[in-house]
């Protein structure tokens, strides 16, 4: 067991001090390697020595944090000049990993504690892909991923509607015009969510806000007693900036 993976013994003891030294420990400058080219980066990558001394190619958004035209005219200054912004840059970089760590920790364990008696939990919108994406990412870590124009099969209808425009059908003597069964793919979204073993209270707290009541949540994360760390995916299916729906995809 390394120190990271201390954490999460110390996180149930709530020895957060502890926690605090370890992961400072980690990501102390002797053990993190920044590399000049960084900055050129779309994907900016640090290295973290691991405890057999080996570098790890690490990936941290520094886009988000280093001013624009510090990158801008990065590639403008000499070789000597940009190990000087380097360096310089390392006094805090240093501290927006530890920083951005401890956000993400907090995020995974410490912050997923509603109640449902909280007025502004209960008051959401899934009217768009920023209200879809903001809601599922309070209650889950990993990425949000929404697929729009999700199918609906409709069977046997007369009259049906395919986003605001109603469409109607004639009977005939020989059935339905436009046949028996007909797709519609407008206004129909699905929303894809993995949810680790850690979030699942989070999941049971999401279904009920939904007013999801009839599924079913099966686990198979333990082996001999021990919980294993198993991430499961569930789709919502959202129809007119309502969740209608909501299943487990199998074999994830």
């Amino acid at each position: 067991m390394n120190n990271l993976q201390k954490i999460d013994f110390l996180i149930d003891q709530k020895d957060y001090q502890k926690i605090i030294n370890i992961i400072r420990n980690y990501y102390s400058y002797e053990r993190v390697y920044y590399s000049p080219k960084m900055l050129f980066s779309s994907t900016s990558c640090y290295y973290i020595k691991d405890e057999k001394g080996l570098y790890k190619k690490t990936k941290f958004p520094f886009k988000l944090f280093i001013p624009d035209y510090i990158l801008e005219n990065f590639t403008q200054h000499s070789r000597q000049r940009k190990k000087i912004i380097i360096d310089f840059l390392k006094i805090f970089i240093n501290e927006l990993v530890i920083q951005d760590y401890i956000v993400k920790m907090n995020k995974d364990n410490f912050l997923y504690s509603y109640s449902m008696s909280n007025k502004k939990e209960k008051s959401f919108n899934l009217n768009n892909r920023k209200n879809i994406n903001y809601f599922f990412s309070k209650f889950f870590h990993k990425e949000v991923v929404i697929l729009e124009n999700y199918p609906k099969k409709y069977i046997n209808n007369n009259q049906f509607a395919l986003g605001k425009c109603k469409i109607f059908s004639k009977n005939f003597n020989k059935g339905c015009m436009i046949g028996a069964d007909f797709y519609s793919f407008l206004n129909r979204i699905v929303v894809e969510i993995v949810v680790n073993v850690k979030e699942i209270k989070n999941l049971k707290y999401v279904l009920e806000l939904l007013e999801l009541k009839n599924i079913i949540i099966i686990l198979s994360n333990f082996d001999r007693g021990v919980m294993k760390n198993i991430d499961y995916k569930y789709n919502f299916i959202i129809e007119g900036g309502k969740c209608v729906n909501a299943f487990a995809v199998p074999n994830y």
